[in-house]
């Protein structure tokens, strides 16, 4: 599982300390799961923004703050630039998936075409035919 540790810019005020050390992992079908299954489901199916804040709330780990107070309501009063902060982070973990799966897709996969594998095609002489 791919798993990002930073610091937020800003941080996150919680019991008179400023929260700024975290973790993010990437996502997993079971947050999707846990949020349709929970009291948060009619806003989450109503409104996309706030999936995305609930998504995030599952996948994130702030030290010094308690993982059950890591909610869609801390989320969505975070600063600006913390959460911009870690949607970047989200993207460059789904690209870097992506680039798992293309380089496993290339080392069990024989090339399609000669275009591929960057070759020309040619006549076979011995077996000119018509």
């Amino acid at each position: 599982m791919l798993k990002a540790i930073g610091t937020l810019p800003v941080g996150i005020e919680w019991n008179g300390q400023l929260c700024r050390e975290f973790e993010y992992r990437e996502q997993l079908v079971r947050d999707a799961i846990e949020i349709l299954e929970s009291a948060d489901v009619e806003r989450a199916t109503k409104s996309d923004s706030y999936y995305g804040v609930c998504l995030m709330a599952k996948r994130l780990a702030v030290e010094g703050i308690d993982k059950e107070a890591v909610t869609p309501e801390l989320i969505m009063n975070m600063t600006q630039v913390d959460f911009n902060h870690l949607a970047e982070i989200e993207q460059k973990q789904v690209a870097k998936r992506e680039s798992f799966r293309d380089a496993a897709a290339a080392a069990t996969n024989p090339p399609d075409s000669v275009a591929e594998i960057g070759g020309e095609l040619q006549r076979d002489p011995d077996h000119a035919g018509g």
